[in-house]
């Protein structure tokens, strides 16, 4: 593989975006993923300049190219009604610079709103979405901008995408519950008729819940990044990079001479985790190959809050890097009490970690975070002008950058849109084929192909983080 390095830029605060958060991920609360009904009620509330701003970016961006001439006309009025001229033309501006569509395979959006001769009788595409309401929340976020953006230039087919969205956790802040997520799929299958399936999200979900949603037949694009995760069947794919590659890659990262020049190392792992396990085998194996030597190995349970054992022996063992295979909270608890110790061992991890919300209002202080590592999806530095798009679209629907999991959610739905165009079909057997040939997708990230495991090659980035905030360390290629 080959990497690509410069001086590193903050993510969200570069010159090239047009607009920028003062904090990486804006650590105030996500907002729900708005309908299209609360949108427009927004416009003719009293008038916030900012928000009509924003609502004209997306509107502008996401309608304009496919209304009518008289309807586009009557927009234009209403929308100089409420807002000053000079900010009409910074949204019209912004409008005109995103005209090039966000579509995979290189295709611009507006191919999309020419329907096939053999139109489908339904009127809309129904998708099932499984996204649990306490975890990883913006997958849905991404899934839904991607929605509204397919639906904006002419739906697929000639249809408008519909979301079914259902949470398959039991409790308020619960981990996923696997009977529920089987229970949910054969649901949206059975009796809402959906077409496809986006989620579950977590590893150890989608392999316990893989064989049962295999036998529904329905063309399923996981919100998780274990290898084992789709390993249920043919109908099952990943739109993210594995665990297994981002240990490998990590482990390579630790080990190079220029990088972190670590000769040995330490993990530590939630138990009993489809991930972290997978990702720490992948890690000691690639670790080993280059001639390291791993001499600690350590596991909590989900829901610890103190891992001072487990730390005092990695002290005692005194590695040259540390491997954290988790989540967050237990992810800024055990770097802050790791500090607290005196281990002043670079500490490194996977896209586990990308849950800024969580991650940067764990502790009072995030101090302790300076100078970690993260492999991960995303990056806006990552290269093409779509990247740029999708970064520019969310800001303006969600006014907050978005994550590699945002990214992922977003990724999923223009793949299946690409699919059933390909496949001219909503068969779910054809549009899995179709998702299997894939190549040459760009969306938020660009995907060569998809391999033999329906996992897709593709780049990942390693990020930092520096002065509170994160930053794009460097971009890996495949």
């Amino acid at each position: 593989m080959t990497a690509r390095r410069s001086a590193p830029t903050t993510l969200y605060n570069t010159t090239a975006r047009r607009s920028a958060p003062t904090t990486l991920y804006n650590m105030t609360a996500r907002r729900s993923v708005p309908t299209t009904v609360t949108a427009v009620q927004k416009l003719y509330t009293p008038i916030n300049t900012k928000k009509v701003a924003m609502f004209c970016q997306t509107v502008l961006y996401l309608t304009l190219p496919i209304l009518p001439e008289h309807y586009c006309s009557i927009m234009i009025k209403e929308i100089l009604f409420v807002m000053n001229v000079k900010v009409f033309k910074l949204a019209l501006f912004v409008f005109l610079s995103l005209s090039v569509a966000l579509l995979p395979g290189c295709q611009r959006m507006s191919d999309m709103a020419t329907p096939p001769t053999d139109t489908p009788t339904q009127q809309t595409l129904k998708i099932g979405l499984i996204q649990p309401a306490d975890h990883y929340v913006t997958f849905g976020s991404g899934a839904e901008l991607a929605r509204t953006v397919i639906n904006a230039r002419g739906g697929v087919l000639g249809m408008q995408v519909e979301f079914i969205q259902r949470d398959n956790q039991t409790a308020p802040n619960a981990f996923p519950d696997v009977d529920k997520t089987v229970a949910l799929a054969t649901t949206l299958v059975e009796d809402e008729g959906i077409v496809a399936l986006l989620g579950p999200i977590f590893s150890t979900i989608a392999v316990q819940a893989g064989p049962a949603i295999q036998q529904l037949q329905r063309p399923t694009i996981l919100g998780s990044a274990g290898t084992l995760a789709n390993a249920a069947g043919d109908f099952l794919f990943l739109s993210v990079i594995t665990n297994a590659f981002q240990g490998k890659v990590i482990a390579e990262f630790a080990a190079d001479s220029e990088e972190l020049n670590a000769k040995t190392a330490a993990t530590i792992q939630q138990a009993r985790d489809v991930y972290s396990t997978g990702h720490v085998e992948a890690f000691v194996a690639r670790f080993q190959e280059l001639g390291g030597q791993i001499i600690a190995n350590e596991v909590y349970q989900s829901g610890d809050r103190t891992f001072t054992a487990q730390l005092q022996r990695i002290q005692e063992a005194d590695p040259d890097v540390i491997l954290l295979s988790s989540f967050a909270p237990e992810v800024p608890l055990v770097i802050e009490e790791a500090r607290a110790l005196g281990i002043e061992t670079p500490i490194v991890g996977g896209d586990t970690w990308d849950e800024p919300e969580k991650f940067f209002n764990t502790l009072s202080d995030n101090t302790p975070l300076e100078g970690i590592y993260q492999t991960t999806n995303f990056a806006p530095e990552m290269p093409g002008e779509a990247v740029t798009q999708f970064f520019d679209a969310y800001m303006a629907m969600f006014e907050t950058a978005p994550d590699g999991i945002a990214s992922s959610g977003y990724d999923a739905m223009l793949l299946l849109a690409n699919a059933i165009e390909q496949a001219n079909s909503t068969d779910p057997a054809a549009i899995r084929d179709a998702l299997a040939a894939t190549k040459s997708f760009q969306g938020s990230t660009y995907i060569s192909h998809y391999d033999e495991n329906r996992h897709p090659v593709k780049s990942l980035a390693i990020l930092t983080v520096r002065d509170g905030k994160i930053e794009t360390y460097k971009i890996v290629e495949p």
